[in-house]
């Protein structure tokens, strides 16, 4: 009995020792793997490439290996199993047969015994092998060959019990690490190639698109786009454009008339640009549609432009639908007059209403004449993001209005919301959305996150108002600025009235009168009701207020007036504080 369980205990080890070899090499390998080992997976998301990236231009003569194509690309990755559950079963199973067998064999005769004659380095395996010979000889003789088969039946089951011994030093976690579940996700950084269309040429001009190429075994699921980067090849870069005549620049026409070339300057010489126009909303130019339609240039792929450098635009005014479809929208889009209002769709209609207003000649490009009045109708939300910090040189919108040239007429924004006017020109006064509106009117208008910055009479609405009316307005944000700061006006001159109008946010002003409202009341028809203010007021300076007022309730006023609303120092809603 002593001899048949000594067989079985050297068995036992001798397979353990086995198995536990054998198990090192694939651990070692899936632990220095970025992937698991001969994981086959799809990727189904990759992470977006820089701008800079995305799009380059280059001079001629560059090389691909000087092209900005990333080696590697962070991806989502859906794994797929590389073995099945029972595969692993089935390959542990034939690991302890063969390893049983191998034992067992050991124990047999062998044909060639006598012709054998053991290496050198291998007395110890020989002397192993002839005790369990002499093992099993003894065996042989103290039990039947039932009795054998029913102990190598146990011997298996205790091999078995050893392959899952080994098996369990190692942790849950890690088996499923090693064994990828089909349904697993990761995101893992993949080195890529990049192969061009067309073939990459450094010395012929043209646009050339990479696309990566990832290692075998690794596909792209069906529905996801896969990154690109466009290149290219001979871009010139404008420093500048030749003005546009203005019989181009605006038109009232139904049948406008756009350039194929402009004339501009680059680094090196003036040049003919090849361009095509794109306007800022649909635009059907066999039956184009009435209303007002801001087209901007696209040049062709061998030229950008410089920083700061705008691209050219036509402002072209449909005065009635032309073609088959004029009886049916015949009043789209308004015809700037009080029954049917022009209406502004887009960031760059309002942006050229500006420039219109500016140069004096809004009611002439609409009416032919300079005497009639503008009627305009905000018809939904806008967004002026392109108009922000990098427009202008960094100044940012364009207010709507001059003291030269005012706004003469009437805007209605239907309570629509303006989001994200910017302004910042110290140097400029009578500034907000609108810069300064005389003898016109603007209501129902929202303007949220709002950033404004100038000089003198600032507001948000509008830096400065005469004989003209701003009523149901409201405005989040911040407005700065140095003399005569409101949130809705900056300055409210003779029969100007803001009503029923609300501010929150901030006002500041470096030097003289900030009000949540209005910064001034300048004369005794300035008019401000029904309005409140909960912005913290600022003002840089210590003291009073200068100029013949009075306190009412805590507000600084030029003018009886007032009622209900927040004007300067402390307002009912607000807070001053008081530095320098």
């Amino acid at each position: 009995m002593s001899n048949h369980q000594s067989k079985r205990k050297l068995m036992a080890m001798m397979l353990s020792v086995i198995m536990g070899v054998s198990l090192m090499p694939a651990l070692a390998s899936a632990e220095a793997s970025t992937l698991p080992v001969d994981t086959r997976g799809e990727l189904i998301a990759f992470e977006t490439l820089e701008k800079d990236i995305e799009v380059q231009n280059v001079p001629f003569g560059t090389s691909e290996a000087n092209l900005n194509l990333p080696d590697a690309l962070t991806v989502t990755v859906r794994l797929e199993e590389a073995l099945s559950d029972s595969d692993i079963v089935n390959e542990s199973t034939t690991d302890v047969d063969e390893a049983h067998d191998t034992i067992r064999n050991a124990g047999a005769p062998s044909e060639n015994k006598e012709e054998s004659s053991p290496a050198e380095g291998e007395e110890e395996d020989t002397t192993v092998k002839d005790e369990m010979e002499t093992a099993t000889s003894n065996d042989e003789e103290e039990y039947s060959s039932a009795e054998d088969n029913e102990d190598d039946t146990t011997v298996k089951d205790e091999m078995e019990t050893a392959t899952s011994n080994d098996e369990e030093e190692y942790s849950p976690s890690e088996k499923e690490d090693k064994n990828t579940n089909s349904a697993e996700e990761i995101t893992v950084s993949l080195p890529v190639t990049w192969y061009a269309t067309p073939k990459y040429n450094s010395e012929a001009s043209g646009t050339y698109v990479f696309t990566p190429n990832f290692s075998e075994g690794i596909t792209v699921a069906r529905g996801v786009e896969m990154p690109t980067i466009s290149v290219t090849v001979g871009v010139a870069t404008i420093l500048a454009f030749d003005a546009l005549p203005d019989d181009i620049r605006w038109q009232n026409t139904t049948s406008p008339v756009f350039p194929e070339a402009l004339g501009g300057t680059t680094e090196d010489d003036d040049v003919q640009i090849s361009v095509t126009w794109e306007a800022d909303h649909d635009y059907d130019a066999d039956y184009p549609v009435k209303g007002l339609y801001v087209f901007t240039a696209v040049l062709d792929e061998g030229y950008i432009v410089a920083d700061g450098i705008e691209l050219p635009r036509i402002t072209v005014y449909i005065p009635q639908t032309a073609g088959r479809r004029m009886a049916l929208m015949s009043r789209m889009a308004g015809g700037g007059t009080t029954d049917s209002p022009l209406e502004i769709t887009t960031p760059a209609q309002l942006a050229e209403i500006a420039q219109l207003v500016n140069a004096g000649r809004l009611e002439a490009f609409l009416f032919n004449n300079s005497i009639d009045t503008i009627y305009l109708e905000l018809k939904n939300d806008l967004n002026l993001f392109d108009y922000g910090a990098s427009f202008h040189d960094g100044k940012g919108w364009t207010p709507i209005g001059t003291q030269a040239n005012p706004f003469k007429g009437y805007f209605d924004g239907n309570g629509n919301k303006i989001e994200g006017l910017y302004i910042d020109d110290t140097s400029l006064s009578n500034a907000g959305l609108f810069g300064s509106v005389k003898g016109g009117m603007v209501q129902n208008l929202i303007l949220t996150d709002a950033n404004v910055r100038g000089s003198k009479e600032i507001g948000g609405i509008a830096g400065r108002i005469e004989d003209a009316t701003i009523k149901n307005c409201g405005i989040t944000g911040s407005v700065r600025g140095n003399e005569n700061i409101g949130g809705i006006v900056g300055g409210i001159f003779e029969n100007g009235t803001v009503e029923h109008c609300y501010t929150t946010g901030s006002v500041i002003s470096t030097n003289n009168n900030a009000g949540g409202i209005a910064g001034n009341l300048n004369t005794a028809t300035s008019i401000v009701r029904n309005c409140y203010s909960t912005s913290l007021l600022v003002r840089s300076f210590s003291g009073v207020f200068d100029g013949d007022g009075h306190i009412i309730k805590g507000l600084y006023i030029n003018s009886p007036s007032s009622n209900n609303c927040g004007l300067f120092g402390h307002v009912n809603y607000g807070t001053v504080i008081n530095l320098g």
